[in-house]
């Protein structure tokens, strides 16, 4: 079997073109776009800037499990951002591998000797081809820190988004539109 025999369109959501697309400098500004539009970041907490970052992190000892990230970036105020492609759940542990993904992330800021008070927000965006989260019907669903019972927010430091793209069914696909900074996808 060869490679076309097994992937026909692979399409922006494989991992390698979605990192040519979006994971170099020269796509730094469609992935800030990206991360803008899918966040609805306006105004002052727009992004301005975006600076890749090595998508490996470092293990502290051989037998960690280091996570490879499809891209990772932090933004001129310091928020951190990692966007992962996911096209098949894998054996139904997507969802705990997001978490665990974002918590290695934000842990990597700190130092020996550095101030928690001093760990920046940390997004987390996962855009999947299939169907994560079967008890709900939005395409993009975003989850935070907060209290069970009164909905209080403990902290907007860890941040989880899921775009299932799967669920995107517009009644007129033709008049679907993405506003990405001036110039727009359809």
């Amino acid at each position: 079997m060869g490679y076309s025999d097994r992937v026909k369109h692979p399409g922006i959501l494989n991992d390698i073109l979605f990192k040519i697309v979006f994971g170099t400098t020269s796509g730094e500004p469609t992935m800030r776009a990206l991360v803008n539009a899918l966040l609805d970041l306006q105004g002052a907490d727009e992004i301005v800037e975006l600076i890749l970052l090595s998508p490996v992190s470092e293990k502290q000892y051989i037998e960690d499990k280091g996570p490879i990230f499809d891209l990772k970036a932090r933004d001129s105020n310091g928020r951190q951002y990692n966007v992962e492609v996911q096209l098949r759940p894998g054996v139904g542990d997507y969802l705990k591998r997001s978490i665990y993904y974002i918590s290695r992330f934000y842990s990597e800021q700190m130092q020996r000797g550095d101030s928690y008070q001093d760990l920046l927000k940390t997004v987390s965006i996962s855009l999947v081809d299939f169907n994560l989260l079967p008890d709900t019907e939005e395409v993009h669903s975003t989850f935070l820190l907060r209290e069970k019972s009164s909905g209080y927010l403990l902290s907007d430091v860890l941040e989880l988004h899921y775009v299932e793209l799967r669920k995107f069914n517009p009644p007129n696909p033709k008049s679907c539109e993405l506003a990405l900074s001036g110039g727009c996808i359809s």
